[in-house]
């Protein structure tokens, strides 16, 4: 049977706060589908028999949502609910080789990244971000925000376009290290090209690449 008994407290718990949405050092970023996918994930893995039909809702879910991304941060919220879970779990296990919480917690992890590679982003477990990454990546996105919020008097426009286009980042973690790192590089040079950050500002978002070298700033 399927009995988590720390997604139980959660749920009996009127002030529950989720795990994902804050910690006691950082917020991270959370938009609609990442709060829809933390209360499917309580919900549903509290009430699930097993890890199969677990993985069946969750297919059923998927298909409100129209857009790929929407559904690949779905599954990628999930799948960091399951991990968290599981990695607090194995803190207190004591017979880890036969436990069958964690067998479930493994099935369901498979089958997470069964169904993003399904979605066209396949992903090897190096290059998944972690919760700590994220908020990492998170506290640097919104450093140089905060520098150009000084300096943006006169230039609303310029720094709301750039506020938009780092929101939209950090809703992309889903894709993968290798991608998301791509896709900033991108994003930057479009923005170096079109003027719409300084030199300064471009370096230390190409330095969070770590794939771009200075010669695409010359």
């Amino acid at each position: 049977m399927f009995k988590p008994k720390i997604l139980t407290d959660f749920r009996s718990h009127k002030s529950y706060t989720n795990p994902l949405a804050t910690s006691p050092k950082k917020n991270i970023t959370m938009n609609i589908i990442n709060e829809m996918a933390l209360e499917f994930a309580e919900y549903e893995y509290n009430s699930s028999d097993n890890a199969k039909d677990f993985i069946d809702n969750l297919k059923s879910e998927l298909y409100r949502y129209n857009k790929n991304p929407d559904k690949l941060n779905f599954i990628d919220t999930v799948r960091e609910y399951i991990q968290s879970e599981k990695d607090e779990h194995l803190k207190t296990c004591k017979n880890k080789d036969s436990c069958y919480e964690l067998k479930d917690y493994s099935k369901i992890l498979y089958f997470l990244s069964s169904l993003s590679e399904d979605y066209g982003v396949k992903l090897d477990n190096s290059d998944i971000f972690s919760k700590e990454e994220k908020y990492n990546y998170d506290d640097k996105l919104d450093k140089i925000l905060h520098d150009l919020s000084e300096l943006k008097k006169g230039q609303e426009l310029i720094y709301d376009d750039l506020d938009n286009e780092i929101q939209d980042l950090k809703k992309l973690y889903f894709l993968g290290k290798k991608n998301w790192k791509q896709l900033l590089a991108g994003k930057t040079i479009e923005m170096i090209t079109g003027g719409m950050i300084s030199e300064s500002i471009s370096k230390d978002l190409l330095k969070m690449t770590e794939i771009v070298t200075d010669k695409l700033l010359t």
